[in-house]
């Protein structure tokens, strides 16, 4: 399911699952940090957010999140499928 970011009412939604998803994983958190950016060019905010969304993630050896969107990217799963 995407974010509707576009609008006061999806920010808030997006903030309250990210804010839910967090306190189901607390005893996963070692530390946070938050910034935000206001964008006018949709797409200038789309490529900062991949571009950091990479940069940060490549900071760990593994991923401990496996499924999104209904698809299981578990590495027993990955291995699994056919090449």
């Amino acid at each position: 399911r995407t974010a509707r970011t576009d609008s006061r009412v999806g920010l808030q939604n997006l903030s309250s699952q990210v804010a839910m998803e967090l306190l189901r994983r607390r005893d996963s958190i070692v530390a946070a940090s938050s910034r935000g950016k206001h964008y006018r060019d949709d797409s200038k905010a789309q490529r900062d957010f991949s571009n950091l969304s990479i940069e940060q993630r490549g900071k760990f050896q593994r991923e401990t999140v496996n499924k999104f969107g209904g698809v299981d990217y578990s590495e027993e799963r990955v291995r699994a499928l056919p090449s």
